[in-house]
């Protein structure tokens, strides 16, 4: 190979701002679109930035959170999928999940958030995600032994121990296993808990005393 260009003086072409670095700039004027709640701009210049380097993972990663803002679900799914082929960490596979949380569709979302925890770099928060969407599809055998996990990850971060032994104790009532379940609540400083939904119809944990 001639290594005559190494001896020439930089051309404009050279000079001038690499792909990479022309989306990074998009992806930049695309979050102050976001912060200024104008999702539909912000779409707009994370396409853009998805046309110029198309294998950014970072611009499907937002353009995956983006299109959920604009309620354009399945363009949001397309964006994940895109996503995890070019970066299949736990990370993509939590977003992805989340749009199916989202969709109600609890099986495929559960399906993702299993994915996502088999990355050893998982936040333990995944968990969460993956209880809600087994105890939305009814999935409470598996709840219970993921619940525990989630407890096992959460050493010493007493706010999701807490929550962890919260959705233990609700998946050893749905399958039957009261003292089970009373025991985890005690754990949890509740009497009871059980799954509810918030505001935005999405699931939530409800105890009492």
């Amino acid at each position: 190979m001639s290594t005559v260009a190494l001896c020439q003086s930089p051309t404009p072409e050279s000079s001038s701002p690499s792909k990479r670095d022309q989306a990074d700039a998009l992806i930049q004027k695309a979050l102050q679109r976001f912060a200024a709640e104008d999702f539909k701009g912000n779409v707009q210049l994370l396409k853009e930035a998805a046309t110029i380097d198309p294998t950014n993972p970072r611009v499907w990663w937002k353009l995956c959170e983006a299109y959920q803002l604009t309620d354009e679900m399945n363009l949001a799914i397309d964006a994940c999928k895109h996503n995890i082929e070019i970066n299949p960490d736990g990370l993509s596979h939590n977003s992805l999940g989340l749009v199916y949380l989202a969709q109600k569709d609890y099986a495929r979302a559960a399906q993702e958030f299993e994915k996502a925890i088999a990355d050893s770099a998982r936040p333990p928060i995944i968990y969460q995600n993956l209880l809600f969407a087994l105890f939305g599809s009814k999935q409470y055998e598996k709840a219970t032994s993921f619940a525990q996990r989630f407890i096992k990850v959460s050493a010493g971060d007493p706010p999701n121990m807490k929550l962890g032994y919260e959705m233990l104790g609700i998946a050893h009532d749905k399958t039957g296993k009261k003292n089970e379940a009373r025991e985890a609540f005690a754990k949890a400083g509740f009497v009871s808990c059980q799954i509810g939904s918030n505001d935005k119809g999405d699931l939530s944990v409800d105890c009492h005393n």
